[in-house]
Formats: structure tokens, C-alpha cells, sequence
């Protein structure tokens, strides 16, 4: 999903999203993980 207007830093506007979704998908994963593994306890 790409905004009709362009940031005035791409790259850096960039890298920062994609930071910012690492970090949301890894603490969802480890979430899941933590899920998982407790329910199996």
C-alpha cells in the first residue's frame, strides 16, 4: 500500500516502516510463541 504522495525522504521513510512492521510481526510471533507453549504446558 503506497500513498499518492511521495514522503520527502523515501528511503529513510522506508526503512523506518519496514522497522517499525519487523518489530509489530516479531512481537507478534513471540506472542504466538508464547501462546503455543503455555497452552501446551
Amino acid at each position: 500500500m503506497t500513498s499518492p504522495t511521495a514522503p520527502p525522504a523515501p528511503g529513510d521513510e522506508r526503512s523506518a516502516r519496514r522497522a517499525r512492521w519487523l518489530l509489530v510481526f516479531v512481537l507478534a510471533c513471540l506472542a504466538l510463541a508464547i501462546s503455543v507453549i503455555t497452552s501446551h504446558l
